[in-house]
Parts: C-alpha cells; structure tokens; sequence
C-alpha cells in the first residue's frame, strides 16, 4: 500500500467554549496524514462530500473515482470537559 490509496474520513466535534461545531476529516492510512477537512455548524452529508471535493481538487483525481459514504444521523450530547 503507498500513498492515495486508501482513505478514511470522519466527523467529530469540537468547541470554542460557547458553541460545538462539526469537524469532517480525510486522512491517507498509509501515513496517517491529514489531507483534507472542513469545518460547519452542522453535521450534514453536504460536509462530507465538501471534504471530499477539497481533497479531490488537491490530487487531481480523475474519472473513474469511487467513493463509498456510509450516511446516518446522530444527535451528540456535547459535554464541557473541566
């Protein structure tokens, strides 16, 4: 396995102390970087498939480009830790 080859990507949160927001990562599991991430307020499919765009804008991926998005709803409990 070399760079490019295999990605994953996630959502998690993060606050600035008076709001929690969104936070969609892309990360090369061959050298664990991070390659692409966007940030919102809410936790929507579009933030995924931004990231994704950004990522794919970087690399120039051409056609064809598959990609496997497993889409749910959660509805997070943010706690402030201190």
């Amino acid at each position: 396995m070399g760079p490019n080859q295999k990605m994953v990507t996630d959502i998690t949160y993060v606050s600035d102390g008076k709001q929690f927001y969104s936070l969609s990562v892309i990360q090369d599991l061959f050298n664990h970087e991070i390659v692409a991430w966007q940030m919102s307020k809410s936790n929507a499919i579009e933030l995924v498939l931004n990231t994704v765009s950004e990522w794919t804008k970087k690399k120039d991926v051409g056609e064809p480009c598959n990609i496997r998005i497993k889409a749910f709803s959660i509805r997070p409990r943010p706690t402030t830790i201190g």
